[in-house]
């Protein structure tokens, strides 16, 4: 997702990210950081920088809660993929491209600036932009009084050249879909706040309906941009077994 920080803008591509949070993009200076293309964001250089408080709430709520030697805020992240990211807490002016007007400026949007990360990363990424629901730090969070809380997304496919197509993502208003062939579900209200949850009810393989236990509890599954794989629980392996037991004898 191409966002810029800072002023004058400088540009990054960060991973769009369901599953999190924190928006946060690595730093100079960077003394273990990932290999990126792109050069690193450089606070120094950025007129609307400014390091949050150690006692600000966002730093209480997302950031570790503790001050470094120099008394910036410390936040710490990790991911289920063993990918994390150390750094200071900050805000900074935010700019989004726009397909209808001029970049849209966010001031004062709170972000991540790190300084010792790793993990799953391409070089072409220069950090993460957490669009969860989770309070005060996430891109949704943060737009949410102008955006009531809604965004979607389409991706084009993967062959499509950028010079014929861009992957879209809507906010507010717009990013209700609607018309003709098109389902929704609705999203559960249990579970972390962070986290988009939905009720699984059952799995389809060929022609078998594989029904999930009923005692499940209501958002028992999450929507990840983040995640590659889909993840199911254990009781639904057992019961595809159970109903196919030849086939069970071919699956390793």
């Amino acid at each position: 997702m191409n966002i810029s920080i800072g002023t004058p803008p400088s540009e990054i591509l960060a991973i769009a990210d369901t599953g999190s949070d924190l928006i946060w993009t690595q730093c100079k200076p960077c003394p273990q950081c990932f290999k990126q293309v792109a050069p690193l964001f450089d606070p120094a250089k950025s007129s609307t920088y400014k390091d949050l408080a150690c006692n600000s709430r966002p730093c209480i709520t997302a950031g570790s809660g503790s001050c470094s030697t120099n008394l910036k805020c410390e936040y710490s992240v990790s991911y289920g993929d063993r990918s994390f990211s150390n750094g200071n807490l900050a805000i900074d002016t935010l700019t989004l491209g726009s397909t209808t007007t001029r970049p849209v400026a966010l001031p004062k949007t709170i972000f991540g600036c790190g300084h010792d990360d790793d993990g799953t990363f391409g070089e072409q990424a220069t950090g993460i932009v957490g669009l969860g629901g989770g309070d005060d730090v996430s891109l949704i969070s943060q737009l949410k009084s102008s955006i009531d809380g809604k965004f979607s997304y389409c991706l084009v496919p993967l062959e499509a050249s950028v010079e014929q197509n861009t992957s879209k993502i809507n906010f507010g208003a717009n990013g209700v879909v609607s018309g003709s062939g098109v389902v929704s579900t609705p999203l559960a209200s249990t579970g972390p706040a962070t986290f988009y949850s939905l009720t699984l009810e059952a799995i389809s393989v060929g022609n078998n309906r594989i029904a999930f236990d009923s005692a499940t509890s209501e958002g028992n599954i999450i929507i990840d941009s983040g995640t590659t794989l889909t993840f199911c629980p254990q009781i639904l392996l057992q019961n595809w077994f159970q109903q196919c037991p030849v086939r069970s004898k071919t699956i390793t």
